[in-house]
């Protein structure tokens, strides 16, 4: 997803090999690049997730381990559309 995500601060994802960057036309952070739509969709796929590995019968400790990670990515989410 991060290859997808990054308009206009794309990386040379294949160097040493190439140097060629993918520059995207959307972006999870830049406003201007549709962060207010890709933003939400991508918290929504965080938070699914976590429902289907809720569901899986795992142990109390990675349930509550999963869902503080599933609160920094809703977090980070906010952080990134609130400044930018």
């Amino acid at each position: 997803m991060d290859f997808l995500l990054h308009a206009g601060d794309g990386r040379a994802q294949f160097w040493p090999i190439s140097s060629w960057v993918f520059h995207s036309p959307v972006s999870y952070w830049d406003s201007t690049h549709h962060a207010f739509w890709v933003a939400p969709v991508s918290a929504l796929a965080c938070l699914t997730s976590y429902v289907v590995l809720w569901q899986q019968g795992m142990p109390v400790w990675a349930k509550l381990f999963f869902a503080a990670l599933v609160g920094a990515e809703i977090w980070v989410a906010r952080q990134w559309l609130m400044f930018f």
